[in-house]
């Protein structure tokens, strides 16, 4: 009885996730790239992760990890970045190392702030053959009170049958993901907060 219980529970679980794979896979790479924009806007770690293509985590895994190694032995074996050692950062999947990377990202940046500022448009897709395309969209960013607007390329590559990003190999896939803005974004929001609290406390010594 415990075995059919326990076999009806999975088949439940497998079925709810089932509407998500199938809208996935029917995702065009621009209404994938623009899922993932939102994933990215909205700070939601575990869905910007999952939206990545799965070889360029490893990539970007196995590009850290001598990093990382090295960074741990200079501290005579102990705590690499993000309070842990090598041997245990080596140990997470890929896609575990990414969203814990993320995490300590977005706690470094106002996010909200940054969101607000930023404006990202896609553009157009360039197929580039049957499993992979780039979309090509706009991004808007404050720079001296005006917006200055870029045009970036993301690329998509197709991951059992749905559009993934594949942000490129090594320590490039950081840069290639799209984050770059929002970092840029968040920079731009500090500073003039920052000049907002210095004329503050400017009024405030009057």
């Amino acid at each position: 009885m415990r075995t059919l219980i326990r076999t009806a529970a999975l088949a439940a679980a497998l079925l709810s996730l089932a509407p998500a794979a199938a809208a996935a896979q029917t995702q065009t790479p621009e209404q994938a790239a623009r899922a993932y924009f939102q994933h990215l806007r909205a700070g939601d770690i575990s869905a910007i992760a999952q939206a990545m293509h799965p070889a360029a985590l490893q990539s970007l895994k196995d590009s850290l990890m001598p990093l990382v190694a090295e960074i741990s032995a200079r501290h005579g074996g102990g705590e690499g970045p993000m309070g842990m050692d090598a041997g245990a950062m080596g140990a997470l999947a890929p896609d575990a190392l990414y969203q814990l990377m993320l995490m300590g990202l977005f706690s470094e940046i106002d996010l909200q702030a940054a969101q607000g500022a930023l404006d990202i448009r896609p553009l157009g897709t360039l197929p580039a053959g049957p499993d992979l395309a780039h979309v090509v969209y706009a991004v808007t960013l404050p720079v001296a009170g005006h917006g200055v607007e870029m045009k970036q390329v993301l690329t998509m590559r197709r991951h059992e049958g749905a559009w993934k990003v594949d942000s490129g190999t090594g320590i490039s896939a950081l840069v290639n993901s799209g984050l770059l803005p929002l970092l840029f974004s968040a920079a731009v929001a500090e500073e003039l907060g920052g000049d907002d609290d210095e004329d503050e406390d400017d009024d405030g010594g009057r």
